[in-house]
């Protein structure tokens, strides 16, 4: 009786372990982590931000991981956590149809291919990086609008520049060295020098800071 006892609890202890190190191998990490820039939030396949989680909140890896990740889209994953005393905040009894989920849930951050002649179109948030202070000034942030190659820069509820609301409306333009740069009219982009404290401001798309003076 006794060995029969025995037999089967060393049977699940083995099962537990496998359990186990199969969960350790093939689900997320739950590693706690910062978040180092901002992510403009949109609806999946769309081009236009709802609005903008800020650096610095906490977050948790969601990954999933070995056999787990197969097929996966997107998998760089993270979860933040949203309490409330109010139960009927969500809806939990819709048709999943109706949700538009996408394979395993949804793309959140915003797409970034959506170019026109390789300027990215719609609304973003960028920093202006002041290249007179040489690094020395905190840089500040802006949004703009992109239409086309019509862009229009306007200061935001953290910035503080002197002046209007509108900084800048002119044109974004490839000059002839291959950089992006924003001008007033098509000849710019033939212009001996940009950037810095020129009247011609650099743009860059990937890290979304304009050279400003």
């Amino acid at each position: 009786m006794k060995k029969w006892l025995f037999g089967i609890s060393i049977f699940l202890n083995i099962i537990f372990i496998l359990i186990f190190v199969w969960n350790s191998i093939h689900s997320h990490s739950n590693e706690i982590g910062r978040l180092e820039k901002d992510i403009e939030i949109g609806y999946f396949n769309s081009d236009n931000a709802i609005f903008k989680i800020p650096k610095g909140l906490t977050v948790k890896n969601v990954s999933e991981r070995g056999l787990g990740a197969i097929g996966q889209f997107e998998n760089e994953r993270f979860s933040i956590v949203i309490t409330s005393n109010d139960a009927s905040l969500v809806n939990y009894d819709l048709p999943k149809e109706s949700l538009n989920l996408f394979s395993n849930f949804y793309s959140a951050e915003i797409p970034q291919n959506y170019l026109q002649n390789g300027i990215p179109q719609g609304n973003f948030v960028y920093e202006l990086y002041f290249a007179e202070f040489g690094g020395r000034m905190k840089n500040a942030e802006c949004k703009i609008e992109i239409d086309g190659n019509k862009i229009i820069i306007e200061q935001n509820e953290n910035t503080n520049l002197t002046g209007g609301t509108e900084i800048f409306s002119g044109l974004i333009l490839k000059h002839k060295s291959g950089k992006w740069i924003l001008g007033e009219n098509e000849e710019d982009k033939n212009a001996e020098e940009i950037g810095g404290c020129t009247e011609i401001p650099i743009i860059d798309f990937k890290t979304k800071i304009i050279e400003w003076c």
